[in-house]
């Protein structure tokens, strides 16, 4: 396949998490918004870090930003997912890291900050599970400035009001890609983190889910190593974690350094940006191939209301008949103009595709359930 990479900016550019050089790239697939996974471009061009591989300044960024703070995107569904392994009766997102932050903190937290927090959702689920812990959120959308008395807990639309404590944690759930100070953002953080204190992220990892790189509305595509180092360059130390409900998302836990000297720190080696982006767009180039080659010219139904439905259904908008999903929450709704199913409601002729599943884990389980027919691969 062609370098996707050209130098051909004369504006004087550089990146926000290090600091060095960038080079024009172009995603050369369509891109969409995470409010409603909608489509905004069909291609779209941005700026790669040459040291670390950050992806920023997408062409589409600046006017796809003002839509948070819209009464649209505050009456929108957020908060609403449920683990990546999606099975029946599966616990929300939320549930699942409220349960992981009360192992990780000490006892006696006495505070924790949610920035992005929408709706409150992890907060009412961190209520739950530490009953006396001081619950914050920072969410810009003015819909969303609310004092929850019966859950205890605040969400302000203000960055000063956010930081006015010391908090055990300041949370980014699937928001750091969102924030475009957010390097100012994290050194602002550090005096505000209690002893033992640490930023918790999490996001999904582009490597294993490659479609996550399509999203237009974001202001920074982070690799691993991308978000590794501007974690380091804004003065933390970070581990990485394995949630086993995530098998596709990153997590990491990030500390303040302990040596003063903290502006010059970073990752000792660079990421391959050529090779990196290559990788992602190959993989996003084997996953247009095997939908088109699977459904074909069938009249299908699409597993799923994320971007991979999403990225499915623009690429054959006309064999698209709906979508199911296992979420109760997003049945009888409306995905990209389209009715969302639960599965055990499409008939036994219907067909309905997975997307890759080469061990077959996932279509054989949802045969074994249900009636409609799962698949990944063509059926002739």
């Amino acid at each position: 396949m062609p370098n996707p990479l050209a130098n051909l900016s004369e504006e004087e550019l550089l990146c926000a998490g290090c600091g060095s050089d960038v080079d024009d790239l172009e995603i050369p697939f369509p891109v969409f918004r995470h409010q409603d996974f909608s489509t905004i471009a069909p291609r779209i061009t941005g700026c790669v870090c040459v040291r670390c591989g950050l992806l920023q300044q997408l062409e589409t960024f600046p006017k796809e930003r003002l839509a948070y703070r819209t009464s649209l995107y505050g009456r929108s569904s957020q908060t609403v997912h449920k683990s990546s392994r999606g099975e029946t009766g599966s616990p929300t997102r939320s549930v699942i890291q409220a349960d992981y932050l009360r192992k990780v903190l000490p006892r006696n937290a006495g505070a924790c900050l949610d920035i992005g927090c929408f709706d409150g959702a992890l907060l009412r689920a961190l209520r739950a599970a530490m009953p006396s812990a001081v619950l914050l959120g920072y969410e810009v959308n003015p819909l969303k400035n609310i004092v929850d008395l019966e859950n205890g807990f605040e969400i302000t639309n203000s960055e000063d009001e956010a930081f006015c404590q010391k908090f055990d944690v300041v949370i980014y759930s699937h928001s750091i890609m969102y924030i475009e100070n957010v390097e100012s953002q994290l050194r602002r953080i550090q005096p505000y983190l209690a002893d033992n204190g640490f930023i918790f992220i999490q996001l999904p990892n582009i490597e294993i889910n490659p479609l996550y790189a399509l999203m237009g509305d974001q202001a920074f595509i982070f690799s691993e190593y991308s978000l590794k180092t501007m974690l380091a360059c804004a003065g933390y130390d970070c581990e990485r974690h394995e949630l086993v409900e995530f098998p596709k998302e990153l997590v990491f836990l990030a500390r303040s350094k302990e040596s003063k000297n903290v502006q010059n720190g970073s990752p000792t080696k660079s990421a391959d940006h050529t090779f990196l982006w290559g990788q992602v767009f190959e993989k996003i180039h084997r996953l247009r191939t095997e939908a088109l080659t699977a459904i074909g010219l069938q009249k299908v139904y699409v597993l799923g209301t994320t971007v991979f439905a999403a990225f499915v259904h623009e690429l054959c908008p006309d064999n698209v008949l709906g979508f199911v999903d296992e979420n109760q929450e997003k049945v009888a709704t409306e995905f990209r103009g389209l009715p969302v199913f639960h599965p055990a409601s499409v008939g036994r002729d219907q067909r309905v595709y997975v997307g890759p599943d080469i061990s077959g884990v996932l279509g054989n389980r949802l045969n074994q359930v249900y009636q409609a027919m799962f698949f990944s691969k063509l059926i002739e």
